[in-house]
Order: structure tokens, then sequence, then C-alpha cells
């Protein structure tokens, strides 16, 4: 009887400055239940102790190193390294469970069809407690146009084929902050994908990461992403525009729970100009 061949899978791991919560995401990505694996932790230029924890590792993780250049370049740089038939992302200050690798690989099995899928997440706080769940409405379908209305992915929940690689191309390293929504959408624009509505990630919240709250970048971002060639080269003008107001829509709301009410302001009169 001849021996089933095991899927390998690349784990990427970008991190800086994150000796807070490093050690638990890479626990997390190594005590899982499947077993053909590799972890790639790339340091983007860390100057804390977070040196220290990866030489505890040894030979458990694949470890690359670069000034720091942002998460786009370190994932790339993982992306030439990983040796997997599928690659997943997990951030470093975030958590899988233990099933997460096993539970998903099985899926993308049985659904050849797909480039990629991701997963229902808990939401965790500053000390690892669940404080709610996000999970993708049941409504929403797993279409490009459904992504383009909104980004329903989060990084920790993907796994995708390498292969796809060659026909949506890397990522886009000059989207500090937005290049995962780019990245799927451009992959969802030649590929169908899936969903499993299942809570197998943990995505923590806390006050040290600021990159998502750099707002006026995030809209700049979001703009040149929803109007790019390659992702909305076919749609009307009308379609880009609804879009862009949503966009304005969505970061006022986000100002506002800030406190940035001024700036809430100014995104709201953009969303009903547009």
């Amino acid at each position: 009887m001849p021996l089933k061949i095991v899927p390998r899978i690349s784990v990427i791991i970008v991190t800086f400055n994150r000796a807070r919560y490093i050690r638990e995401a890479i626990d997390s990505a190594l005590n899982q239940t499947y077993s053909n694996y590799e972890v790639i932790v790339v340091d983007d230029g860390s100057t804390d102790e977070t040196s220290v924890i990866l030489d505890k590792y040894g030979t458990k993780i694949k470890r690359l190193y670069q000034e720091n250049r942002g998460a786009p370049v370190a994932r790339n740089l993982a992306l030439r390294h990983a040796e997997g038939e599928f690659i997943c992302f997990l951030d470093s200050d975030d958590v899988w469970l233990p099933e997460k690798l096993e539970i998903q690989v099985e899926f993308m099995i049985k659904n050849p069809e797909f480039a990629f899928s991701s997963c229902s997440t808990y939401v965790i706080n500053d000390d690892g407690e669940i404080i709610k769940e996000w999970r993708k409405a049941p409504a929403r379908k797993t279409s490009f146009e459904s992504l383009y209305e909104g980004n329903f992915i989060w990084n920790l929940t993907t796994m995708f084929r390498k292969t796809c690689l060659e026909r949506t191309g890397m990522i886009d390293e000059s989207l500090i902050g937005s290049s995962d929504y780019d990245f799927w959408l451009r992959m969802a624009k030649k590929f169908p994908f899936g969903y499993l509505d299942k809570c197998l990630t943990k995505y923590r919240i806390h006050p040290y990461s600021q990159i998502s709250r750099d707002y006026r970048k995030r809209a700049a971002n979001h703009l040149r992403i929803i109007n790019k060639k390659e992702i909305a080269g076919d749609m009307s003008v009308f379609k880009r525009r609804i879009r862009a107001a949503k966009v304005f829509a969505e970061l006022a709301v986000y100002c506002c729970n800030d406190g940035l009410y001024r700036m809430a302001g100014e995104y709201y009169f953009k969303a009903a100009k547009v």
C-alpha cells in the first residue's frame, strides 16, 4: 500500500520588537497537532530582547534577519526561503490553537480549487483573555466581489498554495499596514477561495502597535489598492467611487472610536463628497 503523501506547510512569522509576545506566538506554531511543517521567523531589525528569545529555539525554527524595512519586505524574504506547498502567516503578537494547521490543510486538500482559505478568530486582550469572536457574516459570499466591498480576512487565519504566487506575484512592499488586503484581493481576483467557520486562532489587540492607527496613510493605501489596474481595472468608475466612500466612512468610525473627532469629520465629509 503506497504511503500517503502529507503536504508540507511553511509557517511565516515576522517580528519587530515583540519580545513581550513572540515566545507565545512561536510556541503556538510549534505545538501543532499537524507535524509536517517548518517555522520561518524573520526578525525585522528588532532592538529589544527578541534575538535572545529566538536563540533559545535553535534548529526548531528557520531564522532570518533583515534591517528594519517593514513587514511586507520581511514576508517576501520568508516566501523566497519557504519550502512548503502551503503557506501560513502568523503575526508575532497573535496565537494559533493547536489544531489550526491540521484542520485547515485538510480543508484545502478537500477543496483543490481554492487558492487560499481563512477562518474565524477569537479576539484576545493584552493578557491573552478572549474578549469576543470575529466571524464572517454568513450571508457574505467568499468571492472577489465581496472581498472588494470590505476586507473580512485576517492574516493569522489564512493558508494559501505557494504555486499561486506565479500568477498573483509577491506582496506589495510599498503598502506598509495594508499589504495583506492587497495580497488577498489580487489572489481572489484570479482564484476561488474558501472560508472555515471555526475559530482556530487568537488575534491580539494591544496598545503597542500603531500601524493600523496611521489613518491618513491607511486611507491613501486603501485608495491605491481599490483602484489598482490588476484589481479594479475592469470595474466601473461608479463602483470604485462607492468603494472609496466606504473607505472614508470606515476610517471616520475608527477616528471617532479613538476620540479623533476633527479627523473623523474630515473623513465623513470626504465620504459624502466622493
